[in-house]
């Protein structure tokens, strides 16, 4: 197996259905890769209690010693299909004591389960897997719990193997994007796999009365996207990897779904702009409306997150892919 940008990977878990399958999947990344695999457990702490409180240290001391009997489980079961790894455990809030981890660890991937939540259980609750994202130093991989490996699992079957030949990487042009897509070449080159480069051209809707101005030209837009993404593909292609490229329209979130189809990709990797605050209220996100109803795992590259490989796409090609003309 070629080199890849896992070099070094943190799971994390609260013990959960959707945590077991990230971390299974870590451990198949760990194992293929190959990788270190450090294991998170974090212990929440409750905005009312304070961690010097007497009550609050026979509670926080249970919750350890708990924790630690379910680390230790998580281990041997892994061990016992030859993945290595380490268990920590931390005091905090999840998400920050998830980064503040990767970031002590060095770790280039951060891997996290997901309950998919939407609507507004999910607004309520939030997502721990999508404030790791936003502020992960390094890509993050989700993982959702889908309904086929909950019932492989109730039957008593192995769950749903777990394997990296197709990747699906949608591209808007943005620098993170262009980044994701660097990542994903890396990971195709590594695994011996090959994927699809998505552009998806969004509807333009505008107001005549109001004179927001003239919808642009398809074709010519069309055009532009297709001599870009040639570009890239033939550059890769000269490298030896398998490349498509494709140009959906429609709803940015809903276009990279339906092509992320079960039989015909394994992961989806993407770019994410790490939005936070009012802005990311405002615009949300297409990489989190993504990771909530993906077939598939979905790896995020941040702006901060730049692979360090030598880089398979020319400087130029890059660049030009990053213009706005």
């Amino acid at each position: 197996m070629n080199k890849t940008p896992i070099n070094r990977i943190l799971a994390a878990t609260d013990f959960s259905e959707c945590a077991d399958q990230a971390v299974a999947y870590a451990g198949f990344l760990a194992a293929t890769c190959p990788a270190p695999l450090d294991i998170l457990h974090v212990v929440e702490v409750p905005p009312d209690m304070h961690p010097d409180d007497a009550v609050a240290d026979r509670f926080f001391e249970q919750r350890r010693k708990d924790a630690e009997q379910s680390l230790d489980e998580l281990v041997r079961h892994l061990a016992s299909g030859g993945v290595s790894a380490k268990w920590r455990q931390r005091f905090g809030i999840p998400s920050q004591q998830v980064n503040a981890a990767a970031s002590e660890l060095h770790a280039d991937l951060v891997v996290v389960g997901t309950h998919g939540r939407t609507g507004l259980p999910h607004i309520l609750l939030g997502s721990t897997a999508e404030r790791v994202v936003r502020g992960a130093p390094c890509p993050a991989l989700t993982i959702r719990a889908l309904r086929e490996e909950r019932q492989a699992i109730e039957r008593g079957m192995a769950a749903v193997s777990r394997t990296l030949r197709r990747i699906l990487c949608p591209i808007d042009f943005s620098r993170c994007s262009v980044d994701a897509l660097e990542y994903a070449a890396q990971l195709v080159q590594g695994f011996g796999a090959s994927f699809t480069i998505l552009h998806v051209l969004e509807p333009v809707f505008f107001d005549l009365e109001l004179g927001l101005g003239a919808v642009p030209d398809y074709e010519q837009t069309r055009a532009n996207v297709e001599s870009r993404l040639a570009a890239v593909r033939e550059a890769l292609t000269q490298q030896g990897l398998t490349v498509q490229t494709a140009i959906s329209g429609g709803v940015l979130a809903d276009s990279i779904i339906a092509a992320a189809d079960p039989d015909r990709c394994d992961m989806i990797v993407m770019g994410t702009h790490g939005r936070r605050g009012m802005p990311h209220f405002m615009t949300g996100s297409v990489a989190e409306s993504v990771l909530r109803r993906a077939p598939c795992p979905v790896l995020t590259v941040g702006h901060r997150a730049v692979p360090y490989l030598e880089r398979l796409i020319p400087t130029e090609i890059a660049m030009g892919l990053c213009s706005s003309s």
